[in-house]
């Protein structure tokens, strides 16, 4: 039992098969990404790094990181993923409760770990170059372990509270996988997938697709290639978050990315009208709008035209019918928040008993479920998302009411303590003048409107982070 054992049967039949496609790296088929994740097991072989106890793992997503991440799974050893922009508290907090062996990264993540003396009691420090060697002989082990051991822990963008660190299971890695992977949530192509998100490149590796793996800042240069490769290399379809899309389909035409056939976005709300354009490019292709989160993927999914069909029905700006729950769930829609029970859900966070007590439970049945925070209504057509409980049903309510007129979700509302109501945004107070009798009209509560830069969580680039546009715009 091990979750990188998924690359077995790929790396068998299609050696020669491209796995992984990085602009830095061009293209990597699958005998020379396993003789990489040998060449990391051979390392931790040297530094005496053994199963059970994780490694710091500080680099940007590429063929390096991504084989590194295969090598340690396979021998047991948990992978501790920490963002630059985490707060140092909590890093630090995290780090001497784990106790990493060992901490890779390259020049620039080292220079970073210094600031912490958490970081800088990890008693081996590894080039992460020195780990991205082919191993020669060495083939790669994939150990069997305890299903519930830690395969990787990463941390939430933080948007909607402090960070949690996510405790992925091998177990969950794999009911992670079966769910995207079954009961028709994917399309079952044999090229690559364009993936945004490091752990669905990881994900479709293991299917034998093959991923496509961009730089994190998305820049043209690299668009410009993924749109100029071969038939054989050319991804089939996209997995990415509405920000993304947004950046896809302003790409130019002529290009392989015309081709795509299939297009799975998630991580947050999106606009109809960028699902429009998306149709309008891609008339053919198969676009599903995907809910879950980091502690669960899926949780439901839904044609994105039918989605945004349904709720335009509705006078909504954004796309919020969620479609059905995905069939390996337990699910229960409570006053608290939706509550999901499954193989594909991560059973627990790091270090953190106040936030496992308050989003995660286990029922008689020893059955583990996990809160999502997330208010969920339904009726015959599926679930539809009415914000996050901890935000006012009446204040989401409002916000989608002023999106819808002003054709804009780039902005938000708050309320002080007077209960006073001010909207946020970019380019609102201009928005609003245009049409000032109407609003005024529409929206006597609005007391104010105030012009923010509207910040975005660092992980999707789509997510309102509400407190640090208020701080970074001296509103708070």
């Amino acid at each position: 039992m091990n979750a990188a054992a998924r690359i077995r049967r790929p790396l068998a039949s299609t050696p020669d098969r491209m796995a992984l496609w990085t602009m830095a790296d061009d293209a990597t088929n699958y005998a020379q990404f396993a003789s990489l994740a040998a060449g990391t097991q051979a390392v931790a072989r040297a530094e005496g790094w053994r199963a059970g106890v994780p490694v710091l793992l500080l680099a940007e997503p590429g063929t390096a990181l991504m084989a590194a991440v295969l090598g340690f799974m396979g021998l047991g050893i948990p992978v501790l993923f920490l963002e630059p922009w985490l707060p140092l508290t909590d890093i630090e907090h995290v780090l001497r409760l784990l106790s990493p062996q060992g901490f890779v990264a390259e020049r620039m993540g080292q220079l970073w770990g210094v600031r912490s003396s958490a970081v800088r009691a990890i008693p081996r420090w590894v080039s992460l170059s020195r780990l991205a060697r082919p191993a020669g002989a060495h083939a790669l082990v994939i150990d069997d372990v305890d299903p519930e051991s830690a395969a990787t822990i990463a941390f939430t963008s933080g948007t909607t509270g402090s960070p949690k660190g996510i405790v992925r299971t091998h177990a969950h890695l794999l009911g992670m996988h079966d769910a995207l992977t079954e009961n028709g949530t994917r399309d079952p192509f044999d090229a690559p997938d364009l993936a945004i998100f490091p752990n669905f490149a990881l994900m479709h590796i293991g299917s034998g697709r093959g991923s496509v793996l961009l730089p994190s800042d998305w820049n043209d240069r690299a668009l410009c290639a993924v749109g100029a490769l071969p038939v054989g290399q050319r991804p089939a379809s996209v997995t990415c978050g509405p920000a993304f899309l947004r950046r896809l389909v302003g790409v130019p035409y002529g290009s392989s990315l015309d081709h795509l056939r299939s297009l799975h976005v998630g991580g947050a709300t999106t606009d109809c009208a960028c699902f429009d354009r998306t149709f309008a490019r891609w008339p053919d292709a198969h676009v599903t709008q995907m809910y879950g989160g980091s502690e669960v993927e899926p949780a439901s999914w839904a044609d994105a035209r039918e989605s945004v069909r349904l709720s335009r029905a509705r006078g909504l700006f954004q796309t919020l019918h969620l479609g059905a729950p995905h069939p390996v769930l337990h699910t229960s829609i409570e006053a608290d928040g939706l509550w999901v029970s499954g193989p594909n859900v991560a059973p627990a966070y790091v270090g953190n008993d106040d936030e496992n007590r308050r989003w995660k439970r286990t029922d008689a049945g020893g059955r583990r479920w996990h809160n999502t925070g997330d208010r969920v209504t339904t009726d015959a057509s599926g679930w539809w998302y009415a914000g996050r409980v901890t935000q006012p049903a009446g204040q989401f309510a409002l916000e989608q009411r002023v999106y819808a007129q002003l054709r804009s979700s780039a902005c938000f509302v708050a309320t002080d303590a007077q209960g006073r109501v001010a909207l946020f945004g970019e380019g609102v107070r201009a928005a609003v003048r245009k049409q000032a009798a109407t609003f005024a009209r529409a929206f006597p509560e609005i007391t104010e409107v105030r012009d923010v830069t509207i910040v975005r969580d660092r992980r999707h680039r789509a997510r309102i982070d509400r407190v640090r546009s208020l701080e970074r715009s001296g509103a708070a």
